[in-house]
């Protein structure tokens, strides 16, 4: 990203495109406003994160939890996820030793 926003001019003098770091600016804050890493105040879809959960969450969690069909205790979840996770790398791993996929080439 640095070399898109910092340019040498004529006599090699290092600037800032102006234009490229406000696109840069701005597309970092579409990202972080994506996955709420920042927030509007005021806002309805980029609101405070705190503001998703409903203001009885922790009296009434279980039956949120159940609600959505979520487990409470989230190792066993993460711990199928990475599981399959896995054993699909591992799948792809093997296809790409045998080469069994004619229209992939890894090369350096």
């Amino acid at each position: 990203m640095k070399d898109i926003i910092i340019e040498k001019d004529t006599r090699g003098i290092e600037r800032v495109n102006k234009i490229n770091y406000e696109i840069a600016v701005l597309q970092a804050l579409r990202t972080q406003l994506h996955c709420k890493e920042i927030w509007i105040d005021g806002a309805n879809r980029y609101r405070n994160p705190d503001e998703d959960l409903p203001q009885d969450f922790e009296e009434h969690k279980e039956e949120y939890f159940q609600a959505q069909k979520a487990p409470l205790n989230v190792e066993p979840f993460i711990s199928d996820i990475m599981r399959v996770m896995k054993e699909k790398l591992n799948m792809l791993h093997k296809g790409i030793e045998n080469k069994s996929n004619d229209k992939v080439a890894i090369t350096n």
